[in-house]
């Protein structure tokens, strides 16, 4: 940074707190943990394309010569990192946790500060890639279906591919939801054998079907097993039989036969004694190939 870089930067600090001069009120988080920040409109609107809309008649509301405006999905921390950004340009994201760094990529992403954005995603990469890589599912759940989250997205398809292992056996795993599943399993080319897989959707399924996970499978009535049925409707279909073994198909499928649709059980049993699937095919072909697509994707789903 040049000394005039450094001069600037010290300057527009002191603007922001200087609290002679603001002209805005912004209350970031909510109830208690609420905070407000003052600022100035001119900063704000020049520097998000967000705020340049946000920051009109019909959505902020004015308190005597000030602008009052409202961001309760965003928690203060995460606001006067932004903030600060907005006014010198500069952000240390080292003294940051993995769950700050993506709250504010996708706090970033809101108020479309696309370098921030992009600033986020690589530092998570490549700063914070253990994190990212015990935190898939959390990441899952947080960013939504955007091309601005591109980079880390692609990221974590390949994490996913290549360590499909630590993502199925993390706790998180279960709180999974069905589509966010789904969309996983539609992936070829995993580092795990499919009976691994299948014995994944069946924790799954069972920890997410009521009164299944306090009872053994011998006690299970046909009720429980429709149940698991519907918890698992949509995954079935994605299993790639043909990758699981006769004795693993035996020992670890058979118990949980009651799931399976009639066309299903009739290809497998005919793959299993002839080497191959009838047509027309409802099991999907072995898992290969190269993945080229988005970790949650609408064309998943």
């Amino acid at each position: 940074m040049s000394m005039f870089t450094r001069k600037f930067t010290k300057d527009l600090t002191e603007l922001l707190t200087n609290y002679g001069e603001h002209d805005i009120k912004i209350i970031a988080g909510e109830g208690k943990n609420a905070q407000t920040f003052q600022a100035h409109l001119l900063i704000l609107r020049a520097r998000s394309p967000y705020f340049r809309c946000a920051l009109s008649k019909e959505w902020a509301k004015n308190e005597g010569a000030m602008m009052v405006f409202k961001k309760p999905n965003i928690s203060p921390k995460i606001f006067e990192l932004i903030l600060n950004y907005l006014y010198t340009s500069v952000i240390d994201l080292n003294k940051e946790n993995g769950h700050d760094v993506l709250s504010l990529l996708v706090a970033a992403d809101e108020l479309e500060i696309k370098e921030l954005n992009n600033h986020a995603q690589e530092f998570l990469i490549t700063k914070m890639s253990t994190w990212v890589q015990q935190n898939l599912v959390k990441i899952i759940h947080t960013i939504p279906f955007r091309k601005s989250f591109k980079r880390l997205d692609e990221y974590c398809v390949k994490t996913f591919r290549e360590e499909p292992h630590m993502f199925f056996e993390s706790g998180d795993f279960l709180s999974l939801k069905e589509h966010e599943l789904v969309s996983l399993l539609k992936y070829d080319n995993l580092a795990m054998d499919e009976i691994e897989v299948w014995n994944s959707i069946i924790k799954w399924g069972t920890k997410n079907t009521l009164n299944l996970s306090d009872q053994p499978i011998s006690k299970w009535t046909p009720k429980n097993f429709a149940a698991l049925e519907e918890t698992l409707h949509q995954c079935i279909p994605l299993i790639r039989y043909s990758d699981i073994s006769s004795n693993d198909y035996f020992e670890k499928v058979i118990p949980y036969e009651q799931i399976l649709p009639k066309d299903i059980k009739i290809e497998i049993l005919g793959y299993h004694l002839k080497g191959s699937t009838p047509q027309p095919v409802k099991i999907l072909p072995p898992r290969s190939g190269s993945i080229d697509s988005k970790i949650i994707s609408s064309k998943h789903i």
